[in-house]
């Protein structure tokens, strides 16, 4: 999974997720491994998802108020494609649906 092909997508979807308050992607330095990780804010939720570029994703979703697990799955992406499917779930849940 190409990295830049992750930010394109998010970069075009984001607006879909009105209550997301925060978005933030962080890159990791490629000397420590090829990964990015997007921090979401809103709803009382911080949602994070960890990409890396050989294609594995964690996706995770904390309550503000008291840090518990609200959400967490991990996969596999080939494609950009994907990332709505396998997705789904995660902005389901951060967006309160």
């Amino acid at each position: 999974m190409d990295l830049n092909e992750f930010v394109a997508w998010w970069e075009e979807n984001k607006k879909r997720y009105a209550s997301i308050e925060k978005s933030e992607i962080i890159f990791s330095p490629k000397s420590v491994d090829d990964s990015l990780r997007l921090e979401l804010d809103g709803n009382g939720t911080m949602g994070r998802a960890t990409v890396w570029g050989r294609g594995d994703f964690v996706l995770e979703i904390l309550a503000f108020e008291d840090g518990s697990d609200l959400y967490m799955a991990s996969g596999f992406l080939e494609k950009r494609d994907e990332i709505e499917e396998k997705f789904a779930d995660f902005f389901a849940v951060f967006a309160g649906e």
